[in-house]
């Protein structure tokens, strides 16, 4: 892995990468369970696998409270709106 990014520079991974290939470098074979936690932060970093689960489980809170009748102070589909414009 170069570590470069597609712009140039660093990738946006590339810290979590190098961390955990010196956790597997310096480990012995019996403690590679103690690298797991920063391969999950990597692999987050890539997939945001995580980050998806959470918004959908949001998202199905909201869409249920609305088929309940909850009322929100604020509008959902108006603040994913606003977020969009800065994607």
């Amino acid at each position: 892995m170069s570590g470069f990014g597609v712009r140039g520079g660093v990738s946006r991974c590339y810290p979590f990468w190098a961390e955990f290939r010196e956790c597997m470098q310096t480990e012995e074979k019996a403690d590679i369970p103690t690298c797991a936690p920063i391969r999950d932060d990597y692999l987050e970093c890539l997939h945001h696998k995580k980050e998806h689960a959470h918004v959908k489980a949001i998202n199905d809170k909201v869409k249920e409270d609305r088929a309940n009748g909850v009322k929100y102070s604020f509008d959902p589909d108006k603040a994913v709106a606003d977020a969009k414009k800065y994607w």
